[in-house]
């Protein structure tokens, strides 16, 4: 009777080759069972979640947060801590829908606990962010349209601490932002300023982005105004715009007029910064540089980038020559 060694020769295999065949598998083994273990760990609560719903337990009888403290989470994903962040993302999303779907008045509880799972386990998750923040605003959402101060001000701080670490994006503190003109309902005077307040610095801090949508603009400016007539109500005098506020604005909304390619909001900026007392010369150099960059079919540059390099470069069309006005 022929042997294993035999069988082996006859193939042209050697038991080492084997061997280290096996092993090279055992990654992809391993990698399958943290893929089945992660899909056992989702069925069973979403199969509870199913089964009390069948039965009519109202969700805040319900509500409550199935996975373990995300430490726990990370040290059990080992070298797998962005598939774990899916799969809680996952979660999150059944969790998120079984409320939606239960016409509960009651908001759900553990949306934060959901968001914090998936960031602590992978800090690049974007979105997770703007998850957590249409989620935890729309169940808090009033029937007259507003939402409590404080899921606000939770919120924010939350799009604040992702802003900490994707620096270098604008839609974080513009949703912060944004989130304070609209879900404001029947605040009292002092409450409605702070908001102004911490909404015009999110919307600040989006404006200092090339790419910040043109509009946040004048949503920032109509804050500032309700905010000073709110401060003048409220103590009896008229308040003055600040200052340093106001030259602030104003390089805000020439860096603007640069860079906007929307005919509305170009009008909008021209006439707040006439109003302001900014020389009517300065805002002609602005268009013409605009215009110049709509009529070159060959420029390649985003227009704020393409604006910034051409206001400090004077050409002289007869030679043909760049001159550096520095």
């Amino acid at each position: 009777m022929a042997s294993l060694g035999d069988l082996q020769s006859y193939l042209g295999l050697q038991p080492n080759l084997v061997i280290n065949s096996m092993r090279k598998k055992a990654p992809g083994i391993f990698l399958l069972l943290i893929t089945f273990a992660a899909a056992v760990l989702l069925h069973l609560p979403s199969r509870d979640y199913l089964h009390e719903s069948n039965t009519e337990v109202p969700f805040h009888q319900r509500d409550r947060y199935l996975l373990p403290p995300a430490i726990a989470l990370r040290g059990l994903a080992l070298n797998y801590a962005t598939f774990a962040a899916s799969m809680t993302w996952i979660q999150g999303l059944i969790y998120f829908g079984d409320w939606r779907f239960s016409l509960t008045p009651i908001p759900p509880k553990h949306l934060r606990d959901y968001a914090d799972a998936v960031r602590i386990l992978d800090e690049d998750f974007f979105a997770i962010y703007e998850w957590f923040d249409a989620t935890y605003i729309n169940s808090n959402l009033y029937q007259d349209g507003g939402v409590p101060h404080e899921v606000l001000v939770n919120s924010g701080e939350f799009l604040m601490e992702g802003h900490k670490k994707f620096s270098h994006r604008y839609e974080l503190p513009y949703k912060a932002g944004s989130n304070f003109l609209g879900f404001s309902k029947n605040r009292e005077p002092e409450v409605r300023i702070k908001e102004y307040k911490l909404g015009i610095e999110y919307l600040d801090l989006c404006l200092k982005f090339a790419d910040c949508p043109p509009y946040a603009a004048p949503t920032r400016a109509r804050m500032y105004d309700q905010m000073l007539d709110l401060q003048s109500k409220a103590s009896g005098q008229v308040v003055q715009r600040d200052a340093a506020q106001t030259e602030k604005e104003i390089e805000n909304y020439l860096e603007l007029l640069k860079r906007t390619q929307d005919p509305a909001i170009k009008r909008w900026l021209r006439e707040l910064l006439l109003n302001q007392g900014v020389d009517p010369s300065k805002l002609a150099e602005q268009e013409i540089l605009t215009e110049r960059y709509e009529a070159n079919e060959t420029n390649y540059l985003p227009v704020g980038m393409w604006t910034l390099t051409e206001s400090n470069i004077s050409w002289d069309v007869s030679e043909g020559v760049g001159q550096d006005e520095k």
